[in-house]
């Protein structure tokens, strides 16, 4: 019988999700950021009064929030769906419900993922890039590039040829994540290929990040994420390398449908 009480225990403990070495941050459907704490209570960042609800954790499992203060996983802590590339990171859902207002996005919540990684952003004429230009658009397109890569250079003027032609700027957004030699390289990288989007900072600890989550085996490499950061489309299909292109055909169809 002690046996059984204590099995049952830790499965109970287990299924709550109190069992971690650390608190957790989540975001829940309206787009308000809770604190999931390890003790298996849970509070809004912000002062709020607490209700039943659901919110997804930043590494993209799906949790239920109860107004008694208490919280457990949903469908027994299995992650939500995740890409296929075995390289990929996990895709993030916000679960953040969001409205499109004419050409431009705008939402509470919007990519919790870049919302947290594009701090240090900047233009190829080294101005400063808010993040607002990455969260106010439905669609993002991160681009993974180096100028010493011979496909990528072949790739980029096509890349900003569509940007400029299909609404790049107010339909979609491009962020460009460099691998090139150093940040120099990257800036001349910019400015030579004329790119009108901005980039991560040349190594930061945030594009390392991203690298690790999105990015293939090799470059160029694009990745079209959605406003919940889940990807869309990758230039990565498994392992096969299918290439930048039938990303932005896969964009093409999303926009006919904007």
């Amino acid at each position: 019988m002690k046996t059984f009480l204590l099995t049952f225990c830790c499965f109970l403990l287990v299924s709550t999700g109190i069992v971690f070495s650390q608190d957790l941050r989540a975001t829940t459907d309206d787009g308000r950021s809770v604190v999931l704490k390890k003790s298996g209570a849970w509070f809004f960042v912000e002062r709020a009064e607490l209700q039943d609800g659901k919110a997804v954790v930043y590494d993209g499992r799906a949790v239920i929030l109860k107004k008694s203060g208490t919280w457990l996983f949903l469908n027994n802590k299995d992650p939500l769906p995740v890409p296929t590339h075995k390289y990929a990171g996990r895709a993030v859902s916000s679960g953040a419900r969001a409205s499109s207002a004419g050409g431009s996005y705008a939402a509470v919540g919007a990519h919790p993922v870049l919302g947290e990684y594009a701090t240090d952003m900047a233009f190829s004429d080294g101005s400063v890039a808010d993040k607002i230009r990455l969260t106010s658009q439905k669609y993002v397109l991160v681009y993974f590039s180096a100028h010493w890569c011979p496909p990528c250079r072949a790739f980029t003027p096509k890349l900003v040829e569509y940007y400029k032609t299909k609404g790049g700027g107010n339909r979609f957004e491009v962020l460009f994540v460099s691998d090139d030699n150093s940040a120099q390289e990257m800036m001349n990288y910019m400015t030579e290929t004329e790119m009108p989007w901005m980039g991560l900072r040349w190594k930061s600890d945030e594009a390392r990040a991203l690298s690790e989550k999105l990015c293939g085996p090799g470059i160029p490499c694009l990745v079209l994420l959605n406003a919940n950061d889940e990807v869309v489309s990758h230039s990565y299909v498994g392992t096969k390398y299918v290439g930048p292109y039938k990303v932005l055909a896969d964009l093409d169809r999303v926009l006919q449908n904007l």
